[in-house]
Parts: structure tokens; C-alpha cells; sequence
């Protein structure tokens, strides 16, 4: 994404199923937008994830690795986790992986989930 000028904008998404065309459980857990940051020699990605407590891990894939956030900044108040990604470049679609743990009928079910990210590079949203 060459033609992108220097800012801060709002990247809108989904969360879709590793495999099918269809919303992953996991959207629940995750914001639908997203903060692209264009620097003079950076590009990054600040993902919100919704429920901090269930949302245990999250990485991206980076040219087959599984990365890491570079920063996490977490209010407790609002239970949210904001994490940060370095990026190469931003592509239509993206995946991920999500580990999480969460409360259902008195049991506790913990998984690690790889979900799909398809982005809507079209329409972004200067942030002013």
C-alpha cells in the first residue's frame, strides 16, 4: 500500500471463519475497526479486543510467523485490551489467531482459534 500518505486512519474489518465464508465466534471478542498508523518508515495496526478476560492471546500472521503485538496498553474498567502491530504491508486479507477462555454451562472452554481478517482497504477513514 505505496499510495497511502502519512496518518492515522480507521480500518474497518471482519472476523471471518479460518475455513468458511461466515462470521468466527471470535468477532464477538473482537472490535470491527481498526487504527492504521502510516509513519515515514513505519506501518502499524492497533486491534481493540472487546472482552480482555476471554481474550487470552492474539498474534498475526507476518509472511508465515505468527507475531506478536509490539505494545498492549489494557483498562481494566472497560475489560478492553488495545494491541499493537508492526506491519510490512496491509493486505485485503490477513490472518490470525486467537486464544481465548471463557465460561459456558458452569464449564470452562479454552481454545486457540485461527480466524481470517478481511479488510476493507477501500474505505479508509482519515482520523483527524
Amino acid at each position: 500500500m505505496d499510495t497511502l500518505t502519512e496518518g492515522k486512519y480507521t480500518l474497518n474489518f471482519k472476523v471471518l471463519h479460518k475455513e468458511l465464508d461466515q462470521a468466527s465466534t471470535m468477532a464477538n471478542y473482537i472490535a470491527d475497526s481498526a487504527i492504521l498508523t502510516k509513519g515515514p518508515d513505519f506501518l502499524t495496526i492497533t486491534f481493540m479486543l472487546i472482552d480482555n478476560q476471554t481474550i487470552l492471546g492474539f498474534q498475526i500472521d507476518s509472511n508465515g510467523d505468527w507475531v506478536e503485538a509490539i505494545n498492549q496498553k489494557v483498562k481494566d474498567e472497560d475489560n478492553r485490551r488495545y494491541e499493537l502491530f508492526e506491519l510490512n504491508d496491509i493486505t485485503e486479507l490477513m490472518t490470525a489467531r486467537v486464544q481465548y477462555e471463557l465460561g459456558y454451562e458452569g464449564r470452562i472452554i479454552k481454545g486457540d482459534e485461527e480466524v481470517r481478517l478481511e479488510f476493507d482497504i477501500e474505505n479508509l477513514a482519515p482520523i483527524e
